[in-house]
């Protein structure tokens, strides 16, 4: 297992790499967070965050549209799925979604800023104002109270961090 973990781990970062200018994100685990080396108990860890879309396309005009082109999104890093994880993730200012997570085996799940009806691959927060900054946050990762992943970004240039 700490294998693969630590070969996508690395295929993560080199990905990250390649792709260049995807902004400054800084992702780190909480010294709670994952030990890659027990990572056989399903369920034990919550999916990884993965990506922040920060800055919607177009114009910042409010619209429900708009407001779901800024999303988050969680990765099953571990292939065994998720069915029904309560997590939590919180912006700098304080804005919190909290839901039940279901996700497939090695599969991703966004979750939008705005309104929408609910799928497989796709989630909604239900707000009716934007969440995050578009020049700097950070996306915090909870489960059962603890922090198991931060995602800081800074970068106005660009619309999306990499986690």
């Amino acid at each position: 297992m700490r294998q693969i973990a630590v070969r996508m781990s690395c295929a993560l970062l080199v990905s990250a790499w390649a792709l260049g200018g995807v902004g400054h994100a800084v992702a780190s685990p909480s010294p709670q967070g994952p030990h890659r080396g027990t990572l056989n108990v399903p369920g034990a860890y919550p999916p990884e965050l993965v990506e922040v879309y920060y800055n919607s396309p177009g114009r910042d005009d409010g619209s429900n549209k708009s407001l779901n082109g800024e999303w988050f999104k969680f990765y099953d890093p571990y292939s065994h799925g998720y069915d029904g994880i309560t997590l939590s993730v919180t912006d700098a200012a304080g804005n919190t979604w909290v839901g039940k997570l279901t996700i497939n085996p090695g599969k991703h799940v966004k979750v939008h800023t705005g309104k929408g009806s609910k799928t497989a691959t796709d989630l909604y927060w239900g707000r009716s104002s934007y969440a995050w900054n578009n020049t700097t946050d950070t996306a915090t990762l909870t489960k059962d109270g603890k922090v198991w992943q931060t995602c800081s970004y800074d970068d106005p240039t660009q619309s999306f961090a990499l986690c």
